[in-house]
């Protein structure tokens, strides 16, 4: 049995996390900066505490973490959350005796940075939609509609469809075009994979298509089923492998029919929903996490097979009103079509509470939500990255010449 720290508990992947590592018999402390956090009052939390702000405060943060490890004796820390970024800056503030998985800060900001991450990837052979900054748009080189998107967003935040030239113009002023990227657009057809990886090598990863996302305009899953694309696991293990990145990786594809390609949109060096998709197809990623940390050499690599899912409960229901509302009745059936047998993954009936303080933050969303930009930003309101509070390293600024010069 270990001790663990989780660092974020308001996400339904953080839960899932909580669970499974206590059901394996470890003690498990959990933190968020907001009491509206479900893992916070999950039965399987051995004890709970509220940190600074991470996304104003985030030395403070850091401090409050390594107060906690000291206190409680703590072995090992799993990051489900953008704190990953903050750990990793600070990283030589915690005691050499605590183990985490995470690569450097660099690597991580990098990927975190859309437009770098598309440059990249392009660089190393992954095939990506033409995208640009939003500054260096030029008329003549693009073909409507396109997608605007800020450059360090997260799920569908902040994501706009331009039709033609004149909506673009109308929109410009309002954006600062060097924090937003111009796409291409491709057909909203998802691929999401999430996966771990030690020292350049994948050790676990499961691969899912979105059923149904929410905002259904596109966004997070609101359901989820295990596939088998070769693809993309060969473009994560490219990835993986060329950075000799070590975490959590989760990345999202678009499939174009009309090339046959999967393009990658985006990578967050974190968790993501797949991790209870995964585990309900084979793919335990905590404890695949804590095997890593306490006996590397007996892992032997795992990936999830075709047809397992899950779905997420209250993201279903939001999908259905959104829907309703929009007068999109066609798509009202998918809801009710056959197809893989999936399990829900915040209810437990053993574990009841979280599935309520969840429930309860999503209802707040829908009417506080405007004031922060969307539902999804209130929802994660604290637990957020804000890299213009970080000095950047040289070779983070290394990494960023070699994408631009390719």
């Amino acid at each position: 049995m270990s001790r663990v720290l989780v660092t974020n508990a308001r996400m339904w992947y953080s839960l899932n996390t909580i669970r499974i590592l206590s059901r394996h018999g470890h003690e498990v402390y959990a933190v968020d900066s907001s009491r509206n956090s479900g893992g916070l009052y999950s039965r399987y939390t051995k004890e709970r505490f509220l940190t600074p702000c991470l996304t104003k405060r985030p030395r403070e943060y850091m401090e409050f973490i390594v107060d906690i490890v000291e206190s409680r004796d703590i072995e090992i820390i799993v990051p489900p959350y953008e704190e990953v970024f903050v750990l990793s800056y600070y990283r030589y503030m915690l005691p050499d005796k605590v183990k985490i998985l995470l690569s450097s800060y660099p690597v991580l900001a990098m990927l975190h940075d859309k437009y770098h991450m598309s440059r990249y990837a392009k660089r190393i052979g992954i095939p990506t939609p033409k995208t640009a900054l939003l500054r260096d748009f030029r008329e003549g080189e693009w073909e409507f509609p396109v997608i605007l998107k800020p450059r360090h967003g997260r799920g569908a935040a902040g994501v706009k469809r331009v039709k033609d030239l004149e909506h673009l113009r109308a929109i410009i002023p309002t954006l600062k075009t060097n924090e937003y990227l111009v796409q291409q657009e491709l057909p909203r057809v998802q691929f999401c994979s999430m996966g771990l990886a030690l020292e350049g090598e994948l050790k676990g990863n499961t691969i899912y298509r979105n059923l149904r996302e929410f905002p259904e305009s596109g966004g997070t899953g609101t359901s989820r089923v295990t596939v088998e694309v070769n693809e993309i696991t060969d473009y994560v293990n490219r990835i993986v492998k060329d950075l000799k990145y070590t975490g959590f990786f989760g990345a999202d594809f678009l499939y174009d029919e009309k090339t046959g390609t999967y393009n990658i949109v985006d990578v967050n060096p974190r968790l993501n929903p797949g991790i209870f998709t995964g585990y309900v197809s084979g793919i335990d990623l905590p404890t695949l996490y804590m095997d890593l940390i306490l006996r590397p050499n007996e892992v032997t690599p795992r990936f999830s097979s075709n047809g397992s899912g899950s779905f997420t409960l209250f993201l279903e229901i939001g999908w259905f009103f959104s829907v309703l509302f929009k007068g999109k009745f066609r798509k009202l059936s998918s809801i009710f079509k056959k197809g893989p047998k999936l399990k829900e993954d915040i209810w437990d009936v053993r574990d009841i509470k979280p599935f309520f303080v969840v429930l309860w933050i999503m209802f707040l969303s829908l009417f506080a939500g405007p004031f922060y930009g969307g539902d999804q930003e209130f929802v994660v309101a604290g637990s957020t990255f804000d890299d213009k509070l970080f000095e950047k390293p040289e070779e983070l600024l290394e990494l960023e010449k070699d994408n631009i010069a390719s």
